[in-house]
């Protein structure tokens, strides 16, 4: 028995700074969007799967990253920083399920055995918690450097 993973179509959307050019990026992606949705059926044959995989539906547009999985025929073993990298790329509304086996990608004992794979996430939030204790360090010096001496005197008595 074959097992398909079929392609999913994942995209960074970065908004690019200059404001006329940014309405440009909008347009020309809603534009290729409602194109690409125009042209969707059901994928019933392998064909069909590599025809999607092929597509790259914002090729062109300034600040686009296709970060899409390709056709998979069975089952395929990737390195854990791959596999916490694809995790992360996902789109932020999927973080919100919490279901469990909703998704194919599974790590085997991950809270028992596996602690390559629980250090590593371990590894990631502290990096992230980190760029936003720096983020908010930031803030609070700018806000420092806002208060007058005399002021701060006069508040503390």
């Amino acid at each position: 028995m074959d097992v398909y993973f079929p392609p999913t179509k994942h995209y960074r959307i970065e908004p690019i700074a200059n404001k006329e050019n940014r309405e440009k990026q909008i347009k020309d992606i809603a534009d290729k969007w409602v194109d690409s949705l125009s042209k969707i059926k059901a994928p019933v044959y392998e064909k069909d799967f590599k025809k999607i995989e092929e597509e790259n539906i914002f090729e062109g547009i300034e600040g686009i990253t296709d970060l899409s999985t390709p056709f998979r025929k069975g089952i395929q073993k990737i390195t854990i920083e791959e596999f916490l990298d694809n995790l992360l790329d996902l789109p932020p509304f999927m973080n919100e399920c919490h279901f469990l086996n909703f998704s194919e990608q599974k790590i085997p004992g991950i809270l028992s055995a596996n602690l390559q794979a629980t250090h590593l996430f371990q590894k990631r939030i502290n990096e992230e918690i980190e760029g936003m204790i720096d983020n908010l360090v930031g803030i609070q010096n700018q806000f420092i450097n806002l208060i007058v001496w005399k002021e701060l005197r006069d508040f503390a008595i």
